[in-house]
């Protein structure tokens, strides 16, 4: 199993607060989803969430030790 990509959703709560979703495929048809919470602006977490999906891309989403480090 390899992850084939990611989708980021932007849910605003609150005029001052917003959740972030990330979505995770495979090639097996397999989803995860994450939640993440940067804590007060969120445009370089957004960056990196974007840079990271290149760099996740053809990666065994088992692999979590590895990924990490």
């Amino acid at each position: 199993m390899i992850i084939t990509g990611m989708d980021v959703d932007v849910v605003r709560v609150t005029p001052w607060a917003e959740w972030v979703f990330v979505h995770v495929y495979t090639d097996e048809g397999i989803r995860g989803l994450g939640e993440m919470h940067p804590g007060g602006r969120q445009f370089g977490a957004l960056e990196a969430l974007r840079q990271m999906e290149e760099a996740l891309k053809g990666r065994d989403p088992r692999q979590i030790e590895r990924i990490v480090h």
